[in-house]
This record gives structure tokens, sequence and C-alpha cells, in this order.
């Protein structure tokens, strides 16, 4: 493996971590004993960092793990300007080619619930949806994060698409004729959903720059009853969300409808305000239970209508719409207009009496390396959070769930594929119990690894060790590589492993994943690797 080493302690800790799992059954001494020692620790200052890898909502498989397919990111939202690499350089937008990316919020700021940091990840990437991720760090230290992309050409269960089609524009990005885009039908929803744009329109992005080019419009719709599952709704169902006052609170949705309304042009920049109204329509299912009747819905009820604002984080209510129909299928039309693009819900949001808001501390017994934990209201998923072996303790902020409906969180390891279930606790009335203890059991055959790495310029006096410290520790599996925990001043425990196999280690170094496969046959492992002189002579 070829690599261009760093002049900065902080890009070579990197380094290091791939050279421990090159080299993983040696360790030497090479410290000449008469002379002083110097030890750097924490040789990365940030406090705050996320990796994120970008999921195939049908498959499960992590995109462009094997197929090289670039995702494009911007991040959104009041405190992008707190977002940076982990070389600590401001960060707005970035690629990445294997479906895996690091950053971290600047260090002089430390996140809390009172003071969280709030961003939103817009990724893109040619024959997926455009998707909007919403992240709120109310801690410091490290998190995992999994999001789902829906392929246009393979949707998930429950989840239509329509063909991509061309947008014809003008050179300052006015459609030069009608547009008109309608999901297919599926096998798995009889439901659709349709965007029409008139002649003459300009479109423009979130900054009012008009968008030109090759553009090209897709719509994505899921019926209510598929939302968390497909991966339509990646801020789950306790959401923010803003009322017709324009007062901002925290709500528990009860879906109909979800539909992606995207035009993007050849470089990934993407559309959100119109000059002119364009008409857009989705369907609600037969069977939809309207909670204001609590019968099933007909010709004449009112649905309200909410749009996703990435800058807020908050289902934004717009319009309220009629119920037409039924047509062939037995579902009901919601026709409305709009003068911008994003994501749609047709359902209702209730606060206030009916739902509590709290934090839920979940304390989690047993060992693991890396987990997904999904939150379930009568059996709906309504929040999913993914976390590595460094967290025995997990604070769920501001879950807003229905008072008197039972909830189960359940625990699945990420170190299979497809992830398998090691744990679960339910309770009857969440609004009642906040403080819960999830005991996990991974299998009787899995150990914990304990590993001890040190980078040494041996010929400096004093001799230099450096212990890094902050990095992410990836495990691939066949579904894409798995976040399994962080090195503390160069020491990290691998929980969960099953010894006499062989694992694909990885860490992430300037933008590309770095991996090596070695067989782990012991508990314990200390690496000592001798940095060459020519990164050496650059330590101060």
């Amino acid at each position: 493996m070829k690599m261009n080493f760093s002049k900065k302690i902080k890009f070579v800790s990197a380094i290091v971590i791939v050279a421990f799992f090159a080299v993983i059954y040696t360790s030497c001494d090479i410290t000449n004993p008469t002379k002083n020692i110097a030890v750097i620790f924490n040789t990365l200052s940030l406090n705050t960092t996320a990796s994120v890898n970008f999921i195939d909502a049908a498959t499960n498989q992590q995109i462009g793990a094997n197929t090289q397919q670039a995702i494009n990111i911007s991040f959104t939202g009041p405190d992008t300007d707190k977002i940076v690499t982990l070389r600590e350089e401001s960060l707005s937008t970035t690629s990445t080619n294997f479906g895996v990316i690091s950053f971290g919020v600047r260090p002089d700021i430390t996140p809390t619930p009172q003071n969280p940091v709030k961003v939103t990840l817009v990724a893109s990437s040619n024959g997926y949806v455009t998707t909007s991720y919403p992240i709120i760090f109310q801690s410091t230290g490290s998190r995992s994060i999994s999001i789902s992309m829906i392929s246009v050409s393979n949707p998930p269960q429950g989840t239509t698409t329509s063909t991509p089609t061309s947008v014809p524009t003008s050179n300052n990005g006015t459609t030069s004729s009608t547009v008109n885009v309608q999901t297919q039908s599926s096998s798995s929803t009889s439901g659709n959903a349709s965007l029409s744009i008139p002649s003459g329109t300009t479109l423009s992005d979130a900054n009012g720059n008009p968008v030109t080019g090759t553009l090209t419009a897709t719509v994505t719709y899921s019926s209510g009853q598929n939302i968390t599952s497909s991966g339509a709704m990646s801020s789950g169902l306790s959401v923010s969300f803003i009322d017709s006052s324009k007062s901002q609170s925290q709500g528990y949705i009860q879906p109909a409808s979800v539909a992606s309304f995207t035009i993007t042009n050849q470089n990934g920049q993407v559309v959100h305000q119109l000059s002119q109204p364009v008409q857009l329509s989705l369907s609600v299912p037969n069977g939809t239970i309207n909670p204001t009747t609590n019968a099933t819905i007909k010709n004449g009820d009112i649905v309200p209508i909410y749009s996703y604002d990435e800058t807020s984080q908050a289902w934004q209510f717009e319009t309220k719409s009629t119920a037409s129909g039924p047509d062939a299928n037995g579902n009901f039309t919601l026709a409305f207009t709009a003068t911008h693009l994003s994501n749609w819900l047709a359902g209702w949001i209730n606060s206030g009496g009916q739902v509590c808001t709290q934090n839920i501390t979940l304390n989690i017994v047993g060992d693991f390396s890396a987990l997904m934990l999904k939150l379930k209201v009568s059996g709906t998923t309504v929040l999913t959070q993914n976390i590595s072996s460094n967290q025995t303790q997990f604070v769920f902020n501001n879950v807003t769930v229905p008072k008197g409906l039972p909830v189960t969180i359940e625990a699945y390891s990420l170190l299979e594929c497809p992830a398998t279930l090691v744990g679960s606790v339910s309770v009857s009335d969440l609004c009642s119990q906040n403080n819960i203890t999830l005991n996990v059991n991974p299998g009787n055959d899995r150990s914990d690894i304990n590993v001890d790495v040190t980078a040494i310029c041996a010929d400096r006096d004093p001799v230099l060790k450096i212990k890094p410290n902050g990095y992410d520790i990836f495990v691939r599996t066949s579904c894409g590589d798995v976040n399994v925990g962080t090195l503390n001043n160069g020491k990290i425990t691998l929980k969960g492993f099953i010894l006499n196999t062989t694992y694909t280690f990885g860490v992430i170094y300037r933008g590309e994943m770095y991996s090596d496969s070695h067989l782990v046959d012991q508990t314990n492992y200390v690496f000592d690797y001798n940095l060459s002189a020519d990164v050496c002579k650059d330590f101060k």
C-alpha cells in the first residue's frame, strides 16, 4: 500500500493505525535505553466527530464499497460553519467514492443539549434520490450514522419512483416547456406522486442562484405504512415541526404518505426555489386512519401537508388538501401547489396532551462493537441510531411518543450482515419511564480484543512516542464498513469479536479508506511502530 506521509502529527496518527493492522502480530523494542523519552498524547484535537456510511435502502449494502460510486455531500443549516474535516479545515461540501465519510465539530465548540450543533447533510448520487438527513450533536465524543438512499431503478418495498425525466431549460435556468413527472406503478405500492412544472418557471438553488445545465427531475413516493422501513423519512417519526402559527415544537407523526420531488443538474446542484407555483400530488392509501375522525380516510377529508426544511430541521406546515377519490386502486389523491421543492408529507403531527417529549437514557449492558438501535412504538420504527463500543450509555434526546402505547427498543449487531438482533427491552408507556437497561448478548463465542498502539521516532533525542487519539476504526462486512470504536490515546477495546477469524480493518485518511485483512487470534495486542526519519524530522 502506497501512502504520502503527512508532516503533521494528527495526520500521521491515521497512518499509525493502518500500520498497526498491517503487522498486527509483532511488537518490537526500538527504544535506546540511554535516551530520554517524550510522549505526545491527544494527536487529534477534535472532541466531537462523526462517521457516516451511505446504505442502499433496498439491498442494505454500502453504496460504493465495491463500485466506486461517487456520492456528493453538502451541509446546510445555521451551524454549518462549525463543521470541519478531521484536519480541522472548514467543510461545507465533500464527496466520497467508497460510501463513508468522517468529519467533526470545531474543537472550540462543546455541544450540549442546551446548545446543540445542528446541521443537515444532503447527499446526491447518480441513480439515487437526493437525500437529506438531520444531524444533531448534543455532546462530545464519536458517533456513527447510517443514511439510507433510495435507488431509482431498485427502490425498497413500499416505495416507487419515476423514470428520471429531462427538464428542458434556457441558459438562465427557465423551463422552455411544461414538465410532467409521475411515479411508476409498483407491485409493492399502488399509490403514486406527481409533479407538473409550467413552462417559463425559473429554477434556483437554496441561495437563489439559477440552476442551469442538464437538469433531471425525479419523484419518489412511499405510503405511510412503509416510510421508516424504506428509508423514505430519515428524520424518523419523532420530529420537530413548525405549525401554522410559525412556532416550533416537538411532535409525533402519524403519516399518510411522503414524497420527494427533486431536480438536479449534472454537477449535483439541487433545485429548491421556483419562480411560480407548480402542481404536486400524492396518494393516501385506502385504509389509512384519519386521527381527527378516528375512521378510515374518505372523499372530502382534510389532510395537513408539510414540507421538510433543511435549515431548521423541522417539518413546516404548508397547507391543507382535500382528499378526492377513491381511484381504481382504492386510494385517495391530495393535490396542492408549491413554490419550492423538498420532501413533502401528508399526515398528522400530534403534540400536547396526547404525547410526551423527554430524554430517554438507555444503559447498555454486554459486549458489542457496533449496534443499530431501533425505537419502536406499537411495532413502528420511530427512531434509529447507530452506536459503537465506546458508548455504554446512550441518550435519546427530546423523543416525542404517544402516551400509553407500548415501546420497544431493539439492538442489532452490525458486525454481521444482515444485522442480527442481539437484545431488546419493552416498556408499557415511555412517558412514565425514561431510564432503561438494555441487555445485549452477541453470543458466547465473542471476545474483547485490547489494542495499544504507539508510533515511535527512535532516532530523536529525546525519543518521541506518539499515542494516536480520536480516529475511528472500521470493520468491513459484506454490507459495508462499520464503525467499531475510536482510539483513545493509542488504546481501543474491540468488543464482541470472534477469535481465529479474519477481519478487514480500516481507517479513513485524507478522505480515503485504507484497509487490510488479518486473522485475529489473541485478546491483547501491544504494537510499537517505528516512523521513518523523514516523517519524524518535522515533529516539534
